[in-house]
């Protein structure tokens, strides 16, 4: 889904102005992983976003469903067995 909003971005890049990020987080459920592993990277150093949004699947939601939350609403982690 990440890749395909790129492309769009990418496509229709004349209409708008601004610098598009796609950033996948590494091995998000394991510690340390995501967010850690990211920032000693520094991936979010050059460019420096102004925003970011993240996204996360989940099968509870519908085909075509949207349920936009703020901030850390799906912050955790989990380990599998």
């Amino acid at each position: 889904m990440v890749l395909g909003a790129g492309a769009i971005l990418h496509a229709l890049r004349k209409e708008w102005g601004g610098t598009v990020m796609l950033l996948f987080q590494p091995g998000e459920e394991k510690i340390p992983g995501g967010a850690t592993l990211v920032l000693k990277e520094n991936a979010l150093s050059d460019p420096t976003p102004s925003s970011i949004l993240g996204q996360h699947c989940t099968p509870e939601l519908e085909l075509h469903e949207w349920l936009p939350r703020r901030a850390n609403e799906m912050l955790g982690a989990s380990w599998f067995l």
